[in-house]
């Protein structure tokens, strides 16, 4: 499971980001790549066993700029706080896999 997490893919062209989850994420890179009339990069993944519940308060957290599906039309201040790795406790507790109960008694809806 060392490659299971949340991608965030950049289509070249015009610089759309990918927000997914895969067991595989190079895997699923190289699917993406080879099947997209533009080339798509890694921009950066974040590991974790609690990738559904990641993917979705990320998906969420930027749905304000979402282009289609899972596709995001992010502002660069935004693609740079992903990078950072630099998040709050709520979202490190479910990247690193923390009772989710205890963030909806807290009112953080995943």
């Amino acid at each position: 499971m060392e490659n299971c997490g949340v991608y965030f893919f950049r289509e070249k062209k015009g610089g759309l980001i990918k927000i997914g989850r895969s067991v595989n994420w190079k895997a699923r890179l190289q699917v993406l790549d080879s099947s997209s009339p533009y080339e798509v990069s890694e921009l950066h993944t974040i590991k974790t066993r609690n990738y559904l519940a990641t993917e979705r308060v990320f998906q969420r957290m930027f749905n304000q700029y979402n282009v289609r599906k899972e596709w995001f039309d992010l502002p660069e201040y935004c693609i740079q706080w992903i990078r950072s790795g630099n998040y709050d406790r709520q979202i490190m507790s479910i990247i690193n896999d923390v009772d989710f109960k205890l963030h909806e008694r807290q009112g953080f809806r995943i």
